[in-house]
Parts: structure tokens; sequence; C-alpha cells
């Protein structure tokens, strides 16, 4: 009988240990959980740090290539505009009887420049990484996103319009320019710029006696001028507004 109850003692104990043991065992699983809960936490919390810090210095790019989008811009419909006035002043003197010409060398200038037209968008570099990286998902605001996609698509809306018909057109007027100096010396015309010496009476009559010919292309030159003056504006509108919604984002990252 004693032997019994020392057995039954004994299985208590036992029991007793392995309970402990197991507590044991479980308080140790949930120091070791949470240790990798605490771990995962601060790891998440770096990440988001890295990411805004990340989105910030996008954003501060952004916001200097679109100050710089405003202004050329800008200095793209002064161009337009200049080049309007000079090929209207060349079909204003189309448009008279006899050739009457006060200032030769401007004239001379005002007909060389519609060939003088050249592309000028401009590949927007952050916009490009932004989207190629696919690191334009650290940019929190959606709405931001929709409205820097239209603005980017607005400009290479125009810029592959501008290069589609436009340039075109500026290449023939470029080949009908060189015409009228076929035997002028070649250092007299063949410049970058306006020319510095009036070319011989020749040329200002070979100019006169073919003006019908050229006068349609300098006329849809002029009024591609005046339409890229138009979307120029818009453009410079469309800059600062998006600057200013990039500015306002700016303060709120946190």
């Amino acid at each position: 009988m004693i032997k019994f109850f020392r057995k039954i003692r004994y299985n208590l104990m036992e029991q007793n240990k392995t309970g402990k043991y197991l507590k044991y065992a479980i308080g140790e699983i949930v120091l070791v959980v949470i240790g990798i809960l605490i771990a995962l936490s601060i790891n998440n919390w770096n990440q988001k740090l890295k990411n805004r810090g990340i989105e910030q210095a996008y954003i501060n790019r952004l916001i200097k290539e679109v100050e710089k989008d405003t202004s050329y811009f800008k200095d793209i419909k002064r161009q337009f505009d200049f080049k309007e006035s000079k090929i209207i002043r060349v079909i204003s003197t189309w448009q008279i009887d006899n050739l009457r010409v006060v200032d030769s060398l401007q004239y001379i200038n005002d007909f060389k420049s519609a060939g003088d037209i050249n592309s000028w968008y401009i590949e927007p570099v952050t916009w490009t990484q932004l989207i190629q990286t696919g690191e334009l998902k650290l940019i929190r605001d959606k709405e931001l996103i929709d409205k820097l996609f239209d603005y980017y698509n607005s400009i290479k809306k125009v810029a592959d319009n501008f290069n589609q018909y436009p340039m075109s057109m500026n290449i023939r007027a470029r080949e009908q320019w060189t015409e009228p100096f076929v035997q002028e010396a070649y250092e007299n015309f063949n410049n970058i710029g306006d020319l510095k010496i009036i070319p011989n009476a020749n040329v200002f009559e070979k100019i006169w006696r073919n003006r019908n010919k050229y006068f349609n292309d300098y006329a849809a030159i002029a009024i591609i001028c005046k339409h890229n003056k138009t979307h120029m504006n818009n453009l410079e509108v469309s800059s600062k507004n998006i600057l200013k919604i990039l500015e306002i984002y700016k303060r709120t990252i946190k």
C-alpha cells in the first residue's frame, strides 16, 4: 500500500514538472513571437521612413523639372512669336505690286527664318524614371499621379503633333529658301543664325519671281507659329498649376 501511494505521489510530481516545462516552453515561444513582431514592426517603420525619403527626393526633382518646363515653354512661345512676325513681314512684302525692300538684310533673314524652326520636345527624366522603375507607387497621392499623367501626356501630344506636320513644312521651307542662293558664295548664306552679308541682286530677284510658289508654305508656317504660341501658353499655365500642386503635396510628406 505504501508503495502504491509513493507511486501516485511520484506520478503527480512528474506531471507537475511536465506542466512547468510546458508553461516555460509556451512562455519562450510567446517571447520569440513578440520579438519577431517587434522586429517586423521596426523594419516596417524603417522602410516607411526610407520610402518617404525617396518620395520626398522625387517630388523635389519633379518640382525643379516643372520649374524648368515653365521657363522653357515661355521661351519657346517667344520664339514662335518672333518667327511669326518675321514671316508675316516677308509675306507683306510679297503682297505688294513691286518689290520694295527697306532693309535688305532683314528681308533676307526673314525669308530664311521659315526654315529655322526646330523640334522642341525634351524627355522628362524624373517622370520617365518613376514610370520605368515602378517607383511611382511611392507617391501616395493618387490624384496627384493622375494630374501628372495628364500633364506629361498633354506635353507629348503637342510635341508629337508638331513633329508630324509642322516639321515637314519646315523642312520644305528650308529646301525652298536655299534655292535662290545656289550661285551665292557658300560662306555667305550657309551659317547658323541670321546672315551678316547682303547677297547679290539675283537672290532678291529669284525670291520675288518665285514668291507665289513660296507664299502658301510660308503662310502655313505663320499659322503654325500662331497655333503653337497658344499651345505653349497652355502648357505654361499647366506647368504652373502642377507646380503649385507639387509644392502643396511636398509640405504633407512626413
